[in-house]
Formats: C-alpha cells, sequence, structure tokens
C-alpha cells in the first residue's frame, strides 16, 4: 500500500464516520507494513500452532485457520469470554 501513515488512518476515520455516523477519537494507532508479504498456511505453520498450544488461547487470526471477519469476530468473542471467566476465579 502506497497511502502514508497519515493517509490510512484518515481512511479510516471516514469509513467509521460513514459506518458509525459519528466521529469517534483515535487514541492509539500502530501500523506494521509488511512488503511483499504472502502468508504461509503450511505444515511449519501447523506445527508451531501444535507445539506452542498455550499460546493460541490468546490469539485471533487468519493464520489459526478462521477465515473471514465473521470466523476472526466469533473467535474475538471466545477470548474475551474465556478471560471473563478466568477473571472470576
Amino acid at each position: 500500500m502506497s497511502l502514508a501513515d497519515t493517509e490510512i488512518i484518515e481512511k479510516i476515520k471516514q469509513d467509521r464516520l460513514r459506518i458509525f455516523s459519528h466521529a469517534v477519537e483515535i487514541k492509539d494507532v500502530v501500523i506494521h507494513r509488511w512488503a511483499n508479504v504472502v502468508p504461509s498456511y503450511d505444515n511449519v505453520l501447523r506445527r508451531f500452532l501444535d507445539e506452542n498450544a498455550e499460546l493460541t488461547s490468546h490469539l485471533s487470526g487468519n493464520y489459526l485457520g478462521v477465515l473471514g471477519l465473521s470466523g476472526i469476530h466469533e473467535r474475538n468473542s471466545q477470548i474475551v469470554n474465556a478471560y471473563i471467566e478466568r477473571s472470576k476465579k
């Protein structure tokens, strides 16, 4: 993506205004640029995830085999609910 960080942030603000019908303050932004990166969903990733199961309980993303925003949203909800349950103890 050839946009400057400030341009990306502005586009995000515009989208949020369009979707939510009101402006919101963005309090923190971190943009990571990975030039020429193609994700690799292969046996190396599967082995890493299998060997680091304790980490995956805190992770969310396509690389966990959950594709699409609805799946990621569901995964995020599971993480939050698990955190809430752990916090009760």
